[in-house]
């Protein structure tokens, strides 16, 4: 296990175990709920744990947590929150017209 990759790695089985789940390899495309059966208090823990030991929360403003399904979506939301980088979807100025579009009209009923 090396870097990030390792770090989720660690801070999946760390909680799993805590819950007496026993996990099998994990594959980025594993789905943490429907497939390694992590509970939404699980997915908060692996993520402060995460946030302690890589220094960033990549949720505050870079990804949304409700695109995170898999473990391999965990991996990409912290490296690119220690890339520092902006997600490409936030930074096309047609979607932010169009998020403020949907606001203005929720804001109007």
């Amino acid at each position: 296990m090396q870097g990030v990759t390792g770090d989720i790695e660690s801070a999946v089985r760390q909680v799993a175990t805590d819950r007496g789940l026993v996990l099998a390899a994990l594959r980025p495309e594993a789905a943490l709920v429907d497939e390694l059966g992590l509970r939404s208090l699980d997915l908060a823990r692996i993520v402060a744990i995460l946030q302690l030991r890589l220094g960033v929360d990549p949720f505050a403003s870079l990804v949304p947590f409700t695109s995170v399904r898999t473990l391999g979506d965990l991996q990409r939301a912290f490296e690119l929150g220690l890339s520092g980088a902006a997600p490409a979807a936030a930074a096309d100025p047609g979607q932010d017209r169009a998020r403020a579009r949907l606001a203005a009209r929720a804001a109007h009923g």
